[in-house]
C-alpha cells in the first residue's frame, strides 16, 4: 500500500507542477488536444440528449451534430467516465477529474507487481516502483484529458481479475473479470479480439482443466469485448468499431506511402468500403514501400510517447524541433536516453521469448505474440501524426522481464 501512496504523491506533485508552470496557451492547446474536444462533446450530449454524438468542425469551433445519428468516430467508455465528473461538478469538472487521475493511475503501482506475484510466486514491489516512477508511465499524462493510461489501469486490472478468478475458481470474480475487461473494451478500440487472450490465460494457468469455463467466457467476451461494434451495426449498419482504425490506415500510413490525401464521401458504409478498397490496394500495389515506412515510423512506439516528450509537450516542445535541441542539450539527452531504454526493454524482451520458446511456453509466448499483434503493430502503421494506437505495452514487458528474471532464468545477455 505504501508504493501506492508514494505513486500517488508523485502523480499529484507533477500535477501541481504542471498547472502552476504551463502557460495558458499550451495548457488549452494540449489539455484539450482535438480528441480530447470530441471525447467531451461525446460526453456532454450524452448529458443532454442521453446519446452520444460526433461534433461538426466550423470555424474552428466544435459543434455538437445532434441532427444526425448517433457517432460511430469514437468509442463511448472515455465520454460516459467524463460524462460523471461533467454532471457532478459541472464547469469545474477538469481539476476533479485530474485530481481521480491521480489517484487511479496510482493503482498500476499495487496492479503490477500482484500480477507478477500471481503469476511466478515472486514479490517484488520495490522493483515494480521504481521501474515504472522512471519510465515515467503512470504520472505523465495526469494532468491529460484523454484515454491512454487510464485504459492502461482498466486493462491491467482486468487481467489481474482474470488470473485470480482462474486461479481461486470464484464465479463473482469471474463476473467482475468479464464486466470489467468488457468496459475496458468501450473506452479503445484495441481489445475486439481480447476473447484470443482470453484462451492463452487460461492455457497457462490451467492447461485444459477448465475447457469448459475458457469456452464461456471466450464466447461471451467475444460478444462483450465488440459493444462499440454492434453499437455502430444499430444505429449505421456497419459492423465497425471505430472509424479512426480505417482512418489511422488513409490520413496516416496510406498518405505516407502514396504522398496523397483522398477525400471519401457518401454514407457511413460507403465511406468505410471505399476505405477498405483504398487501404489493400495501397498496400498491394506499394509493398515495399509500406515495409519501409511502418519500419521508418516504428520509433514511434518507442520514442514518441515516453515521458520525456510529453514534457516537452506540456512546455510546447517538440522533440522533432531540432533548432529546440541546439539550446536544450539536457532536454536532447534526456530524449535520446529514455529512447534507448525503450529500445533495451524490446531486446532483453526477445530475450525472453527465446527462453520461453525453450522452455516451450506456448501460451505464453501466444499472450506475448498478441500484444505485438493487437497493441503495438498498430503503433508502427502511424507516421505523419505519431502513434495513434500506442498504449503502455512496457508494462507487460516490465512483468515479464522481472518475473523471469527473480526465477534465475538466464537470457544470455
Amino acid at each position: 500500500m505504501k508504493y501506492y501512496l508514494y505513486g500517488a504523491f508523485v502523480n499529484l506533485l507533477f500535477l501541481l507542477i504542471i498547472r502552476l508552470t504551463v502557460n495558458t496557451e499550451v495548457k488549452t492547446t494540449y489539455w484539450h488536444l482535438t480528441d480530447a474536444t470530441e471525447y467531451i462533446a461525446y460526453a456532454e450530449t450524452f448529458l443532454s440528449t442521453g446519446t452520444f454524438y460526433d461534433i461538426n468542425y466550423q470555424d474552428k469551433e466544435y459543434i455538437a451534430n445532434t441532427d444526425s445519428n448517433p457517432g460511430y468516430r469514437r468509442t463511448v467508455g472515455y465520454p460516459l467516465i467524463l460524462s460523471f465528473f461533467i454532471y457532478v461538478f459541472g464547469d469545474n469538472w477538469l481539476l476533479p477529474l485530474q485530481i481521480f487521475n491521480c489517484l487511479f493511475f496510482a493503482l498500476l503501482y499495487l496492479i503490477v507487481p500482484n500480477i507478477i506475484k500471481e503469476l511466478f510466486e515472486i514479490d517484488r514491489k520495490k522493483q515494480v516502483f521504481w521501474v515504472l516512477l522512471l519510465l515515467g508511465i503512470v504520472f505523465a499524462r495526469v494532468p491529460q484529458v484523454l484515454n491512454n493510461t487510464i485504459f492502461t489501469v482498466f486493462l491491467f486490472l482486468s487481467i489481474y481479475l482474470g488470473i485470480i478468478a482462474i486461479k481461486r475458481n470464484k464465479w463473482w470474480l469471474y463476473i467482475s473479470y468479464i464486466l470489467l475487461i468488457s468496459f475496458t473494451a468501450t473506452i479503445r478500440l484495441n481489445l475486439s479480439w481480447f476473447f484470443l487472450f482470453n484462451i492463452l490465460l487460461f492455457l497457462y494457468l490451467c492447461g485444459y482443466r477448465k475447457l469448459g469455463l475458457m469456452v464461456i467466457t471466450s464466447a461471451i467476451l467475444l460478444f462483450t469485448c465488440n459493444f462499440n461494434s454492434f453499437r455502430n451495426l444499430y444505429n449505421h449498419g456497419v459492423y465497425i468499431n471505430s472509424s479512426i482504425s480505417n482512418l489511422s490506415f488513409t490520413d496516416y500510413l496510406c498518405k505516407d506511402v502514396t504522398g496523397k490525401t483522398v477525400d471519401f464521401k457518401g454514407s457511413i458504409e460507403s465511406v468505410g468500403r471505399q476505405q477498405n478498397d483504398y487501404i489493400f490496394l495501397t498496400i498491394v500495389e506499394n509493398p515495399l514501400k509500406v515495409v519501409f515506412v511502418v519500419l521508418k515510423n516504428s520509433k514511434n512506439v518507442a520514442l514518441d510517447n515516453h515521458v520525456v516528450n510529453n514534457i516537452f509537450n506540456w512546455y510546447g516542445y517538440n522533440w522533432k524541433d531540432f533548432s529546440i535541441f541546439k539550446k536544450h542539450q539536457l532536454a536532447e539527452f534526456l530524449y535520446l536516453c529514455y529512447g534507448f531504454i525503450y529500445i533495451l526493454i524490446f531486446l532483453y524482451s526477445l530475450c525472453v521469448v527465446s527462453v520461453l520458446y525453450e522452455e516451450r511456453e506456448w501460451a505464453l509466448i501466444g499472450m506475448i505474440g498478441y500484444f505485438f499483434v493487437f497493441w503495438i503493430i498498430p503503433g508502427l502503421i502511424i507516421g505523419t501524426g505519431g502513434s495513434r494506437l500506442r498504449i503502455d505495452y512496457e508494462i507487460f514487458f516490465l512483468i515479464l522481464i522481472i518475473g523471469y528474471n527473480s526465477k534465475q532464468v538466464k537470457c544470455g545477455i
